[in-house]
C-alpha cells in the first residue's frame, strides 16, 4: 500500500492547477509532525476543511474508526447520486455496527458546495444515523491533494465536473484497505472489508 501512496501524491505534483510542484508537494518530513499515523496514511496530510456544521477538522480527526470516503459535488445528477446510493447499501448492510463507521463526502466544487450549501444538501438527502455523516468543503488545492492520493481523477467542464468514481474504505488508521473503482460494481466486497475491519461482526 505504501508505495501507491507515495506514488499518488507525486502525481500530485504534476497535476497541481499553479504548476508550482514543488510548493505544493507534500514536505518530507510530514511523518514527522504526525507521528500516530503510520506513513502511507491519508491522515498524514496537513490540509484542514470545514464541515456542513461549519466546523473546522483535519482529517486525522476521524481516526479510530473505519472511513467510507469519496468525492462528489451537490448538483451532480449523474454518477454522484450512485455513489450516495452506494453509501446507503453499506450503511444498511452493516446494520447496528454502521454507528462504528465514518462516511464522508469530499465536494469537489468547493466554490458552490460552501457548509452552508452542503448543510443543506445533507436535510434534503435525510441520511440515516446523521452524526456519522461527515461532508467536507476544502480549499481548491486540499481537494485536489486528497482527489491524488486517493486516485480520482477530476475536471470542470462549463457548470459540470467529468471525474472518475471511486469509493474508498480507509482503515482506522487511515490507510487504504479498498478501493470500489464505480458505484454498483463490487459494493459486497466493500462491505465485507468494512466487516473485516469491525472483526467481521457486521450483517452479510
Amino acid at each position: 500500500m505504501k508505495p501507491y501512496f507515495l506514488i499518488a501524491l507525486c502525481f500530485l505534483a504534476l497535476v497541481s492547477p499553479t504548476g508550482a510542484a514543488d510548493e505544493k508537494a507534500p514536505e518530507s518530513g510530514a511523518a514527522e509532525k504526525a507521528p500516530g499515523f503510520p506513513s502511507d496514511s491519508l491522515y498524514q496530510l496537513e490540509s484542514s476543511w470545514l464541515t456542513q456544521d461549519g466546523k473546522e477538522i483535519r482529517l486525522g480527526s476521524l481516526a479510530g474508526s473505519p472511513v467510507v470516503i469519496a468525492l462528489v459535488y451537490t448538483s451532480c445528477k449523474a454518477s454522484c447520486p450512485l455513489i450516495l446510493g452506494d453509501f446507503r447499501k453499506i450503511h444498511k448492510n452493516l446494520s447496528e455496527n454502521a454507528s462504528r463507521i465514518s462516511f464522508v463526502l469530499v465536494s469537489m466544487d468547493p466554490d458552490r458546495d460552501t457548509p452552508g450549501r452542503l448543510k443543506e444538501f445533507e436535510k434534503g438527502q435525510k441520511f440515516p444515523a446523521p452524526g456519522r455523516w461527515v461532508l467536507l468543503n476544502g480549499k481548491e488545492e486540499s481537494v485536489r491533494e486528497l482527489a491524488a492520493a486517493l486516485n480520482v481523477s477530476y475536471r470542470k467542464t462549463g457548470k459540470e465536473f467529468a471525474h472518475s468514481n471511486v469509493i474508498t474504505v480507509l482503515d482506522p488508521t487511515g490507510k487504504i484497505a479498498h478501493q470500489q473503482p464505480q458505484p454498483g460494481s463490487s459494493v459486497q466486497k466493500t462491505i465485507e472489508t468494512i466487516q473485516g475491519l469491525l472483526g467481521g461482526e457486521g450483517k452479510p
